[in-house]
């Protein structure tokens, strides 16, 4: 929009009106605007700093057109914004995007051609159906950041490995291994959280001047390597300049895993997503042989150093980290279903794919699958407010029982069940006890620390 005050503008000299007629727009070159004549006559170029170079040619329109007010009107608008500030107000260029200063220019420079060279490597998916999701996440975090004006850009990269790169410039690249992986939105918004942190924190711009006598490519390289599990990369990585190219050390991993707990804490993303990502990737270190030689501690630390630092984080901010956990990852999966034994429908409730406790009877008008879906419920809630095997126990009376934890009725046994199973009904309650031990059991070994 011209800012030109219409209060200033001439009326266009009508002398030439054999023709007028189209108005093309196109990015300005620099040279100003031109005016066309008819032939025979000097074209007139005044020298402005416009952002469009505006051309108008004479075309066949008679006089009376042209004398016809709107016509002047429009016309006149436009020779007097293209008049070399004659006016009160002269016209404002239109709006552009502000040139990178210098660090951002480099930083975009090196992103770019990093991300050539990675590509190499490892191969985008194009169409992969993730990439919305990711972007937005990404994008979500952003503004909670140091530079909140990055836009994020996510690609997916064929990788069965578990792992996220992140270049200059806002370029982050996701294995699909990771989001096979991811159990929620809440850890996957941490993984990239954690990497918009480095790129936030210009973490790569800093490696780089320490690196800057090693070729790009290597670099790209050995964080290749490191995204698709090759471990001869991974071990050429350690030895490249002692740790500089081995993704980033210590300081920045700490550093970015703090700043993007942050992030998460002002999002819709659980924070505790941060320490069971950790927690994961401390499991793969411990299941995994590291090639002799291979040294990384001193400069990079280990997935459980960091996952410790993260769970001390969370307990100085009064987080349950047990009922956190669980609302971000699917540890404990919990079905009520109909269930066929000796002829006759009854019900089941399983958990993690091991069976709890099958209801046999009505009771107080509720169907074997209507209980064991009350039971589901009560256990899910139980789980989710962080039970633990202490607060487990069975108490009987006559041919009845009734597991609590947490101080509540997680499931009854009644008289109807016992003389279907043919057992009594405390040892059926306590049966279903162990079940829900095994579980909480297998939730803690999970974790190597």
């Amino acid at each position: 929009m011209f800012s030109t005050s219409f209060r200033n503008i001439k009326p266009l000299n009508m002398s030439n009106y054999s023709v007028a007629a189209k108005i093309v727009e196109e990015w300005s070159d620099g040279r100003g605007a031109i005016i066309k004549a008819p032939a025979g006559e000097k074209e007139q170029s005044h020298r402005t700093k416009p952002t469009f170079r505006v051309r108008v040619k004479m075309g066949n329109l008679s006089k009376s057109m042209l004398r016809t007010p709107s016509c002047i009107f429009i016309l006149s608008c436009l020779i007097a914004a293209m008049q070399p500030a004659k006016c009160a107000a002269p016209a404002a260029p239109a709006a552009v995007k502000a040139p990178l200063s210098k660090e951002d220019a480099e930083e975009e420079k090196l992103g770019k051609k990093a991300a050539e060279e990675l590509e190499k490597v490892l191969k985008p998916i194009k169409d992969s159906p993730e990439l919305a999701r990711l972007e937005r996440i990404a994008n979500e975090i952003a503004p909670y950041t140091e530079r909140p004006k990055v836009h994020y850009t996510v690609k997916v990269v064929t990788s069965k490995a578990i792992n996220a790169i992140s270049l200059p410039g806002g370029r982050i690249y996701v294995t699909e291994g990771t989001l096979e992986a991811v159990e929620s939105d809440d850890e996957l918004a941490a993984i990239l959280a954690h990497e918009i942190a480095h790129n936030s924190l210009r973490h790569a711009m800093q490696q780089h001047s320490r690196a800057s006598k090693a070729d790009l490519g290597l670099i790209v390289a050995v964080l290749a390597g490191i995204a698709t599990g090759r471990g001869e990369v991974t071990f050429m990585a350690a030895q490249i300049q002692q740790g500089a190219l081995n993704h980033y050390g210590r300081k920045f991993e700490l550093q970015a895993d703090e700043h993007a707990l942050n992030y998460l804490n002002k999002t819709e993303y659980k924070p505790v997503a941060m320490l069971t990502v950790l927690e994961g990737l401390a499991a793969m270190e411990a299941s995994q042989l590291m090639p002799q030689g291979l040294t990384t501690g001193t400069t990079h630390p280990l997935a459980k150093d960091r996952a410790a630092n993260m769970e001390k984080l969370l307990v100085k901010q009064g987080v349950d980290i047990t009922a956190a956990r669980r609302l971000v990852t699917n540890r404990f999966k919990i079905e009520a279903k109909p269930l066929e034994k000796d002829g006759k429908t009854i019900a089941e409730i399983t958990l993690n794919g091991k069976s709890v406790f099958a209801p046999a009877q009505t009771e107080n008008n509720s169907t074997p699958l209507q209980r064991a879906q009350a039971y589901e419920k009560a256990l899910r809630l139980a789980l989710n407010q962080g039970l633990q095997s202490a607060t487990l126990r069975v108490a009987a009376q006559g041919n009845k029982a009734e597991l609590f934890g947490n101080d509540q009725v997680l499931l009854r046994v009644t008289a109807g069940d016992a003389a279907f199973h043919k057992r009594p009904a405390a040892d059926l309650a306590e049966e279903a006890k162990k079940a829900i031990e095994l579980a909480l059991y297998a939730e803690k070994i999970s974790r190597p620390f």
